[in-house]
């Protein structure tokens, strides 16, 4: 990897203003806020959001938002000159060559973009139970993606450190729009004063630009992902965290994950003030897939098992 200049210093600046607006005592509050922030690399944007928050009682209450926010493209993204990418193997159509894709920056990346809405209720069933629920809808603009410089692959012939092709390539912004949209459901219970048990669902769509053969389709997300935690206080000393996570299907265009459940495990122990002793467990009953994106192909892997001890000492 490379940068061209090698060295650059720059500066952001951000200015961030917000206003809490009682409209009905009690009842009726509306939050408005704005982030105003010139970038190096992104330019200038404006993030403005805002929530309406209805509590019509004490174990009620609805909400409402509306937001804008922006990514500003990395350094990689913009003044490198050279990052090696995947190399493709030898074969008839490359002249029996290998072929390596370098992508170079592009300093007229823009910042990405997404707008968010949202509504969500949540009702408290009694002292010990209270359940949430939230809907939203994204929308992503100018999302950083890579393509041919002058938009066809024109391979170069390179003799060292053998003989290879090299293929140009650039970042760009994405003209077409993905969306996500979905619901959250969550419960959040004190079975009893030892023992908590917290619940979520989350089920997502997503509408996005189809395979290019280039850009994965990295973005794509499982539909629906369900956990449950329970958190134990054993002793004054000793607690015991357990948590079971079901992942729905990862189909890609390249490559596939299927759903799994998986099942981590944590005790902390406390043996004085200021010392906490813990073990952690991942994957306690065996291993899974999941699946890691990047240019050109998505690559799954297993995840082991694993176990871990951890030593936290603070004055």
């Amino acid at each position: 990897m490379a940068y061209s200049p090698s060295s650059i210093g720059y500066q952001n600046i951000s200015v961030f203003i917000q206003d809490d607006i009682a409209l009905v005592a009690d009842r009726l509050r509306l939050t408005l806020g704005a982030k105003e922030e010139k970038s190096y690399f992104g330019g200038m944007q404006f993030q403005p959001n805002a929530r309406l928050l209805w509590t019509p009682d004490n174990i009620n209450s609805v909400w409402l938002a509306a937001s804008k926010a922006s990514r500003t493209p990395y350094l990689n993204e913009t003044v490198s000159s050279a990052i090696a990418l995947s190399v493709t193997p030898p074969s008839a159509a490359t002249g029996f060559l290998p072929v390596q894709a370098v992508i170079s920056g592009n300093r007229n990346l823009a910042a990405e973009k997404v707008t968010s809405l949202e509504a969500g209720y949540r009702t408290q069933w009694s002292p010990n139970l209270s359940t949430d629920i939230a809907a939203f809808v994204n929308n992503y603009h100018n999302l950083s993606q890579a393509v041919f410089v002058n938009g066809v692959a024109t391979p170069a012939f390179v003799l060292t450190p053998v003989m290879h092709l090299v293929v140009p390539m650039t970042f760009t912004n994405s003209t077409a729009t993905t969306q996500t949209r979905g619901l959250e459901i969550s419960a959040d219970w004190r079975a009893l004063d030892w023992m908590r048990l917290e619940g979520a669902y989350t089920y997502i769509r997503m509408n996005a630009p189809p395979f290019d053969g280039i850009n994965t389709d990295s973005a794509r997300l499982p539909r629906s992902q369900e956990s449950l935690r329970c958190l134990m206080d054993l002793n004054e000393q000793t607690k015991l965290n357990l948590a079971v996570r079901h992942i729905g299907n990862l189909p890609t265009a390249t490559a596939s994950v299927p759903a799994y459940t998986a099942v981590d495990a944590n005790m902390i122990y406390t043996p004085h003030k200021g010392l906490e002793l813990s073990v952690v467990t991942q994957n306690l009953f065996g291993q899974h897939r999941e699946v890691s994106n990047g240019l050109f192909d998505n690559q799954t892997s297993q995840i082991p098992r694993s176990i871990f001890a951890k030593i936290t000492w603070s004055d």
